[in-house]
């Protein structure tokens, strides 16, 4: 008898086990994608240039304006604001993105993978959206 309740609590926590693996793996990928942000990524990668107009270091996001040739602005989401330093951007400096434009609310938002400014490329996402500030080290 004893060994029969042996074997129905190994069953079950062998069960358990497999389930909290799967409930993980899939948190990770959801994550992943999207970042700490929220944003469902698609991989529909847009490139984008024109100058900087407007630098937030402070918030906890860090993000920027860009003023495209046409006129128009484009609010870009960098990532958490301790992944950059303040010389890594400067107003009014020319600076280029491939990334994937996100719907939140009402409001477009460019989320970048890379940029390219003063003859520097910096990588911020690889090619499956996984942001570098959340790979393990």
């Amino acid at each position: 008898m004893e060994k029969k309740w042996f074997g129905v609590i190994a069953i079950l926590v062998l069960v358990l086990v497999l389930v909290m693996g799967v409930v993980l793996a899939a948190e990770k990928g959801s994550a992943s994608q999207s970042g700490k942000s929220g944003y469902k990524l698609t991989g529909k990668l847009v490139l984008l240039s024109g100058m900087i107009s407007k630098i937030d270091l402070k918030s906890t996001t860090a993000s920027m304006v860009v003023s495209l040739s046409n006129g128009k602005t484009v609010y870009v989401e960098l990532g958490p604001f301790d992944f950059f330093k303040p010389t890594d951007f400067v107003l009014g400096f020319v600076i280029s993105f491939m990334g994937e434009y996100v719907e939140s609310g009402k409001k477009q938002i460019y989320i970048p993978y890379h940029y390219d400014t003063a003859g520097k490329k910096f990588v911020l996402r690889d090619k499956n959206g996984v942001p570098k500030w959340m790979k393990k080290k």
